[in-house]
């Protein structure tokens, strides 16, 4: 039985399918774009939560990752929302002003 497992899984590794998968994947480049910023350039008020990042991004962005004061910030510190243009972190906590925020993202 194992051998006809691997026999299975030989010819899905092989079909044409797979392989278009596969170019299609490797013909994909993701641009890899830093933004750094301060709390200034969020919308509400200094030290107030749900403050809005609108981001430049013009494609659809894959990954957003968001450092505030150089601390990561984890799912539940911040909302992320990926559109083709001016994706939007929204911050569940307090920002203030002077804070900086890294915002590395991927499109």
């Amino acid at each position: 039985m194992a051998g006809d497992d691997t026999k299975v899984a030989q010819d899905d590794f092989l079909s044409a399918e797979w392989n278009a998968h596969v170019t299609d994947q490797k013909a994909r480049s993701y641009l890899h774009t830093p933004e750094q910023k301060t709390g200034a350039n969020c919308s509400g008020s200094d030290g107030a939560a749900g403050r809005v990042l609108t981001l430049a991004n013009t494609r659809l962005t894959k990954l957003i990752m968001v450092f505030v004061n150089g601390l990561y910030q984890h799912n539940a510190d911040v909302t992320l929302s990926h559109l083709a243009a001016s994706s939007t972190i929204t911050f569940t906590g307090k920002l203030w002003n002077a804070d900086v925020i890294t915002a590395i993202y991927f499109s």
